[in-house]
C-alpha cells in the first residue's frame, strides 16, 4: 500500500503519541522523556500538534507510520527566525524503505523556504552515519556538535 503525506491535525493525536511511545523508548536511557508513560507521551503529542510546532505526517491507509515535528525558534538577538526539527519518528517496520525519512526530511526544508526562515537545524545522532551523509547530500552543513552532561 502506498503512503502519503500530510499536516497533522488534532485527530492524530493519539497515534503520534504511539509513534513518541516507539521513538522515545529507542533513545538513550539518559535522554528518554516519556520513559513509557502513555500520559507523558499523549501530552507530547498534543504539544507537537500544538502552536509553535508544525507537523507533518506520512500515513498508510489510516494508519499514522511516520512523522516530523518543526518548531519555529527565534535566534539569540531576535536576528532571525529558523526552523527547529524536534523529531523525525518513522515506526521501525517502514524504515529504511519507501525513504520516508527523505520526504519528511525533504517537507521540512519545503517549509523553510515557506516560513522564509534563515537556516533549518536537524541534529542527527553522532554515531548515525547514514543520516549525516544524506543531511550532506541534501545540503545540511555540520555546524554544531552537542555535548551532553549526564
Amino acid at each position: 500500500m502506498a503512503y502519503s503525506l500530510r499536516q497533522a491535525t488534532p485527530r492524530d493525536i493519539g497515534q503520534m503519541a504511539y509513534l513518541i511511545l516507539v521513538w522515545d523508548s529507542e533513545l538513550p536511557g539518559f535522554l528518554q522523556m516519556v520513559r513509557g508513560d502513555a500520559n507523558a507521551a499523549q501530552k507530547a503529542a498534543e504539544i507537537i500538534c500544538g502552536p509553535g510546532c508544525t507537523t507533518w505526517v506520512a500515513e498508510e491507509g489510516d494508519k499514522l507510520i511516520g512523522a516530523i515535528a518543526v518548531n519555529t525558534l527565534t535566534s539569540l538577538f531576535g536576528f532571525h527566525k529558523y526552523g527547529s526539527v524536534i523529531g523525525v519518528m518513522v515506526l521501525p517496520k517502514y524504515r529504511g524503505t519507501k525513504f520516508i525519512g527523505l520526504r519528511l526530511i525533504k517537507k521540512a526544508m519545503e517549509l523553510k523556504e515557506a516560513m522564509g526562515w534563515a537556516w533549518l537545524e536537524l541534529t542527527p545522532w553522532a554515531a548515525d552515519v547514514n543520516t549525516q551523509r544524506v543531511l550532506e547530500r541534501l545540503g545540511f552543513d555540520e555546524a554544531l556538535h552537542t555535548y551532553i552532561l549526564r
